[in-house]
Parts: C-alpha cells; structure tokens; sequence
C-alpha cells in the first residue's frame, strides 16, 4: 500500500465538510492491528449525511455484513458499502487508500443525482 496514500487517507480523520448546500461528508479514519477482518490496517468510515443529519450513503468497515448464506454456511465482509439508509450493506472490495475515496466521491455523485432526480 502507497504510504503517501494512507497518510491522506488517515489525515482525513475526523473531517467534516458541507457539500452541494444540504449535505455533508464525514471521515472517521484510523490506523488499527492487520487482522483477517482488517487486512489493510485502518478502520474507516466514510459517510454522506442529509440536512437532517441522516446517513444516506457510506463505505465503511467498522463492522460485518452477511454476503451469502447457503450450504456452506454464512460468510460476512467487514469492507462493505450502504448505497442508501436503509441498506444494509454489500460487500466492498478495498483495494487501496486512493480507490476507496474515488469510489466514495463516485457514489456520492450517483446518490445525488438520483436523488435531485
């Protein structure tokens, strides 16, 4: 993993921003143990707020969803992805500090143009 990357990401903790007038975009980023759950050694959570100050859309991993369930039992990701509120989460495949904020940023733009429709 780029350092230089993850220093940004890191630095990102704690960042609140307005964005488009009525929204808002939070950072909770910090370095954490390399686990099997956090192979990348940051626990982060990159959300999109309303001007109710709801959550509308986040990437994060501060905790498993289930991706699958079936014969061989369930299988949960930490890194993972709530397209609106009420989603509970799909899986999101972490490949490096840079991609998940441009994947953020992307997803943001997609949620706001649904929702200015």
């Amino acid at each position: 993993m780029n350092s230089g990357s993850l220093d940004y990401l890191l630095s990102l903790n704690g960042v609140c921003m307005n964005y488009q007038g009525e929204f808002w975009v939070k950072f909770d980023v910090i370095e954490v143990e390399v686990t099997t759950d956090r192979p990348h050694g940051i626990k982060y959570s990159l959300s999109l707020h309303d001007g109710n100050n709801q959550r509308i859309m986040g990437f994060d991993n501060a905790h498993p969803v289930k991706v699958s369930s079936g014969f061989k039992g369930r299988k949960f990701a930490y890194d993972h992805v709530h397209k609106t509120a009420s989603d509970p989460g799909t899986e999101y495949t972490f490949s490096n500090p840079e991609q998940l904020i441009a994947d953020f940023w992307d997803e943001i733009d997609k949620v706001l143009t649904d929702i200015e429709g």
